[in-house]
């Protein structure tokens, strides 16, 4: 009697893993089959399967998106420039505190920074770059650094660093080699990955080691001289690869538009077709008609009336002429597009987990409610500890310390602290202190409230006092009116 094959879990995995994308191509091929059977009528039958129908290619939205489209909306939609730059905009309105001891004391890498950020504007190149590395899948950071080498030679102590799995413990570093000159933000549309690293012993096993950069764009209009428009190589020791939105890659992330570019077009087209119906059906336009006692043998002079009627559009005209005809003004139908543009707005900030308030601009934040902003600055926070922090600001200021721009922190490590988004601006403080003064007001002159709670019990449960603010505050008034 034979032994039955055994098989482990791992075969078992992957005949399944087989067979489900086996029915995966079966279900493709027969919607495949479907659509073109419909399309050459085959059957002599209308075709009314929900196979048939392709809703992307019905709406009009794309299947691949690809950089240039992505930049290209960037570049000419307000709301997917609202999409791409809202988390960057809130991020960075308070920039981190950075320092390498237990408080800032004003070290000398805390003074080699604030003189870095002087002159760099680090934290605004930080944004900047955070912003164009979500249009696409990614952006980098290209550093220009006076070690006299070109751009697709590497930085020696930037590879000593990696290849001895450091972070920055390299006589390069020490003895301050290079200098920082420039430092130039690229998008995804200008940035192509030129080679890649598969030695498997390497610790950058995965990782881009030559980059293929477009150093200008052809659409940016330069006065005074030529727009550099090569596309140099450049190492990855003078690049920082900013890839915000991580999922299955940790060199591609998902573009800030991707879950709502069909929204973004619908937005696009629905402004389009409001602006084009208002500017058709606000003048309701006129209807030329024969008059009933015109004989068959008589003639309309169509061309005269045309002149008319064109001198009194396009002129100050207010007359026009007609033989043997009479206008009739037609009726106009222009409908609001607000309904249809909100519905699509609402879509996008779910997308975003973002306030529909908030995201409309300042001036409309203000009035969303206090439980809103502080899930959004929560959200904020959030996005500013788990990937800010760890895959930008600290790539960065390791970088920097790495090419010997920066000095080595005191015990090889720097703090990175950010302010807490909920608290309260001096404005807010003065709006809850005038709301506190109202109560206690009107509790002084309203002698109900006074037989029922004492000015103590006011003060603590709604006005919000401690038990020591609030005996502080009524002694100070009993010495006041007893002086």
């Amino acid at each position: 009697m034979s032994t039955p094959k055994r098989i482990n879990n791992k075969q078992l995995q992957e005949e399944n893993q087989k067979l489900r994308e086996g029915l995966a191509l079966q279900n493709t091929m027969m919607q495949t089959l479907y659509r073109r059977a419909a399309a050459l009528g085959l059957g002599g039958e209308v075709n009314t399967s929900p196979l048939n129908r392709d809703l992307d290619q019905q709406f009009g939205y794309p299947e691949v998106i690809d950089k240039i489209m992505y930049k290209k909306l960037y570049d000419r939609n307000g709301v997917a420039h609202r999409v791409v730059a809202l988390q960057p905009a809130e991020s960075w309105k308070n920039p981190p505190l950075i320092y390498d001891q237990d408080i800032p004391r004003n070290s000398e890498f805390e003074k080699a920074f604030e003189t870095l950020n002087i002159r760099f504007s680090c934290f605004s190149m930080l944004k900047r770059i955070d912003v164009l590395s979500g249009i696409g899948n990614y952006g980098v950071l290209l550093f220009g650094v006076s070690d006299g080498k070109e751009l697709h030679e590497p930085i020696d102590c930037v590879m000593e660093c990696v290849t001895n799995c450091t972070t920055y413990e390299t006589e390069a570093v020490r003895q301050g080699k290079h200098k920082l000159l420039f430092m130039r933000p690229f998008q995804h549309a200008q940035v192509q990955i030129a080679q890649t690293e598969w030695d498997l012993s390497n610790p950058r096993y995965g990782q881009p080691t030559m980059y293929r950069i477009q150093m200008n764009t052809i659409d940016h209009e330069v006065e005074g001289g030529l727009n550099d428009l090569r596309t140099v190589d450049v190492h990855w020791t003078r690049i920082l690869h900013v890839a915000d939105n991580r999922e299955t890659s940790e060199l591609f992330g998902v573009p800030r538009m991707q879950l709502v570019y069909d929204n973004v077009l619908d937005i696009r087209k629905i402004r389009g077709s409001s602006a084009e119906m208002f500017y058709k059906g606000a003048f309701p336009g006129i209807a030329v008609e024969a008059v009933d006692d015109v004989t068959g043998g008589a003639q309309l002079d169509l061309d005269g009336m045309r002149r008319s009627i064109e001198l009194y559009e396009n002129s100050l005209q207010r007359w026009f002429g007609l033989t043997n005809a009479k206008a009739n003004v037609l009726s106009s139908q222009v409908q609001s597009p607000a309904d249809h543009i909100r519905i699509n707005l609402e879509e996008i900030c779910i997308a975003l987990g973002c306030p529909l308030r908030i995201f409309m601009g300042s001036e409309s934040a203000h009035l969303a409610s206090d439980q809103d902003a502080a899930a959004w600055n929560n959200r904020l926070m959030e996005r500013q500890m788990n990937y800010l922090t760890p895959y930008l600001v600290r790539p960065f200021l390791t970088r920097l310390v790495q090419i010997g721009a920066l000095p080595e922190p005191q015990e090889g490590v720097f703090k990175i602290d950010w302010q807490d988004l909920n608290t309260m601006t001096e404005g807010e403080r003065y709006a809850v202190a005038r709301e506190r003064l109202g109560l206690m007001q009107a509790y002084a002159t309203t002698p109900e409230l006074k037989a029922m709670i004492t000015a103590k019990d006011v003060m603590q449960v709604f006005v919000g006092m401690t038990e020591e603010e609030a005996v502080g505050i009524l002694s100070g008034a009993g010495k006041d009116a007893g002086g």
